[in-house]
């Protein structure tokens, strides 16, 4: 607990424990058999009782730890490798974040920092819609209707859009800026995309933001 401690005070907070559960005899038979080609020299009978030891009365308090604050990920470890990875994935689902706020309410403006701060890819579900627009796609002449008008683009398209810059981003960490608009966004985003983890949201009235955008139209 006191590296555990140590760190989070120093260094920064762990997001979570990714915890491999396994019995006993499973990892003596694994670290038995290791033992026979590893040529480390703790992989032998005498050596594994007392790793064991080590793991139950110091490994385990911290384990347990982090559970009652629920931040432990358990994957069952005994099945293959290649089914241990398929659980593991399924923790390292992408982080989502939808981020909302009426218009002028400084969402652009927060998720810099919060880039800049955390290392989010930040994607604006408006600037990949003026984007298609500006290069002439096939959707170009639908979407602005829509943008023009004030109605909204359907959902096909804009998540289609999103879900591509996710692809092509490389990163695991999103910051979805105005969207979902609808229930209809949310629900089809939830389902073929990924879980949002939460949803930021940027509340003020609409007399600050009419002043905002105002001021911003002047430039």
């Amino acid at each position: 607990m006191d590296q555990a401690r140590a760190f989070e005070r120093l260094v920064g907070k762990a997001a979570f424990v990714l915890f491999f559960d396994v019995d006993e005899a499973t990892m003596r038979k694994r670290l038995l058999q290791r033992g026979k080609t590893s040529g480390r020299a703790d992989d032998n009978e005498k050596s594994i009782v007392r790793r064991f030891k080590t793991f139950t009365t110091t490994s385990l308090p911290v384990i347990e730890h982090y559970a009652r604050q629920g931040r432990v990920r358990t994957v069952n470890a005994k099945p293959a490798p290649d089914a241990v990875f398929a659980e593991v994935q399924k923790v390292f689902d992408p982080k989502v974040v939808f981020v909302l706020g009426g218009p002028g309410a400084g969402k652009g403006t927060q998720c810099a920092r919060i880039v800049e701060e955390f290392g989010f890819t930040h994607l604006s579900s408006g600037d990949l819609l003026r984007s298609e627009v500006a290069r002439g796609s096939r959707n170009a002449s639908m979407i602005e209707r829509h943008m023009a008008s004030g109605s909204l683009v359907p959902v096909e398209v804009t998540l289609g859009l999103i879900r591509d810059a996710m692809r092509a981003s490389g990163s695991s960490k999103f910051l979805i800026d105005g969207y979902p608009r609808a229930m209809d966004q949310a629900e089809a985003f939830e389902k073929s995309v990924a879980k949002c983890s939460f949803v930021l949201h940027f509340d003020v009235s609409e007399d600050v933001m009419r002043a905002r955008l105002l001021e911003r139209g002047k430039t």
